[in-house]
């Protein structure tokens, strides 16, 4: 999962396209995807395909990655057949069309990160709500918080596969066909993992107060400089 989501700096039209557009269409799309039916899901879908394939990303390797969701997909399906509804088919057909939605939310995110630039995604993020300076909200500082937040989810995959590996090196079982063994063995991997998210995030706030991030907040007399400004192509 690592390898799909980061960033690929790549001579690409989605790279070279302007990060504003890319971040509007990302939620157009986001909030589309949570109304479609499966005619215009599966429209979406390719259209996805057809951009994956643009940044000569492996689709097989892609959708390998996505295995450590399995364990929520079925979940979810579970959820639909039991106890959301009393028809079994339609049960199965909720719990695909959510799972599906689910999965292209996800590939959309991926797609969004793996085509721009942290610094753009800042900016990009900025500019949008910054109309929001009008009620004194900090618009530099929210939008510099939801694109670490964005960049943090490949630690989060890279932090539990690194956990994972241990593990299975330790003899934990893993390749099982039992379901409570599979929910077993990741529930044990819960821990450690929120355990090393802690101690990266514990790291990453002393490395910013060591460079006085967010020191002009203090000091009024302070304004953050911006090296780089994007302007539309």
């Amino acid at each position: 999962m690592i390898n799909s989501v980061y960033h690929r700096d790549k001579e690409s039209f989605l790279n070279r396209l302007d990060p504003r557009v890319k971040l509007i269409c990302t939620i157009f799309l986001n909030l589309l995807i949570l109304r479609a039916q499966i005619l215009v899901l599966s429209i979406i879908c390719l259209l996805i395909t057809i951009c994956l394939l643009h940044l000569k990303v492996s689709l097989k390797r892609t959708l390998i990655s996505f295995k450590y969701l399995f364990p929520l997909f079925i979940a979810l399906f579970l959820a639909h057949i039991l106890f959301l509804h009393r028809d079994i088919l339609v049960g199965l057909y909720y719990g695909f069309l959510v799972n599906l939605r689910f999965f292209l939310l996800v590939l959309i995110s991926t797609l969004f990160i793996m085509s721009t630039r942290l610094s753009d995604m800042i900016f990009s993020v900025e500019w949008l709500i910054s109309p929001f300076q009008v009620f004194k909200i900090p618009v530099k500082e929210l939008s510099f918080m939801i694109g670490m937040g964005l960049r943090f989810f490949p630690l989060l995959f890279e932090e539990f596969q690194s956990i994972r590996e241990v593990a299975l090196l330790r003899g934990l079982e893993m390749n099982t066909k039992d379901p409570f063994k599979i929910l077993r063995a990741y529930s044990i991997l819960i821990l450690p993992l929120i355990r090393g998210l802690f101690k990266k995030a514990e790291d990453l706030s002393q490395a910013l107060e060591a460079r006085s991030c967010g020191r002009h907040i203090l000091d009024a007399k302070r304004k953050r400089e911006i090296l780089q400004r994007i302007e539309f192509q």
